[in-house]
């Protein structure tokens, strides 16, 4: 976007652990926000020294930037552009998130199938819309792992499912119908205004799926996961 290049022509290289300095790792949800100010402002540094040593106008076109790099890349080689984002000068931004679970239950047995999972959140400017839909329908994935199969048990001091063949997490055939709907307007971070989305859309499924059950069969299952024997 800083760029004006379509993002076919921009590669994402992977840079070794000797190339950057210590990052103590991405919890928060932070990724996209740093992220975003990160890349935008090292962009702007990139056209800048183009303009200065690679002849790139004021006002350009996807070509021009492409062979402006290319003869700054043959007089200077791939040197780094770098720009160090301050998490902790990020503003204060949550995401919202609303979800809904259609269950069936199973009197005889106690067993719980999920039909759909319907999920609510709301977004700023959506920069990627394949991944952040990944990222929603794959929370959505593991909260419902959290809610009816993933058991660490400890039995004597012991975790009892100590192989993923005694620790159970969902598979395709597991996962029911999702509906994602976006809201959009919120407010985000930075001039591209993006917010987190990597983690909000798997905490209200299993608290959705234990109030659908409840509304089914009125049990009322609270601790994890939901299992047909404590149903029954």
């Amino acid at each position: 976007k800083e760029l004006g290049l379509d993002p076919s022509m921009v590669q994402v290289r992977q840079a070794a652990a000797g190339e950057l300095s210590v990052d103590w790792g991405v919890g928060g949800s932070r990724v996209t926000g740093m992220a975003a100010i990160a890349v935008a402002e090292a962009c702007r540094r990139l056209l800048s020294r183009l303009r200065e040593q690679a002849g790139l106008p004021e006002r350009t076109t996807p070509r021009q930037v492409q062979q402006a790099v290319a003869e700054y890349a043959r007089r200077f080689g791939t040197e780094w552009i770098r720009f160090v984002a301050d998490p902790g000068h990020l503003p204060e931004v949550t995401t919202f998130c609303a979800q809904i679970a259609r269950v069936r239950v199973d009197r005889r047995t106690g067993q719980v199938a999920v039909d759909e999972i319907i999920t609510a959140v709301d977004v700023a400017e959506v920069i990627n819309p394949n991944a952040h839909r990944v990222q929603i329908e794959g929370g959505v994935a593991m909260g419902l792992g959290m809610a009816l199969m993933e058991d660490l048990a400890i039995e004597e001091g012991r975790v009892s499912a100590g192989s993923l063949g005694d620790y159970k997490v969902p598979s395709t055939r597991d996962i029911p119908r999702m509906t994602v709907v976006l809201v959009p307007g919120a407010r985000g971070v930075g001039e591209h205004n993006v917010k987190p989305i990597g983690e909000v859309t798997n905490v209200g499924v299993p608290a959705a799926i234990a109030n659908a059950v409840a509304d089914a069969v009125g049990v009322r299952i609270d601790n994890l996961p939901i299992t047909a024997e404590k149903v029954f």
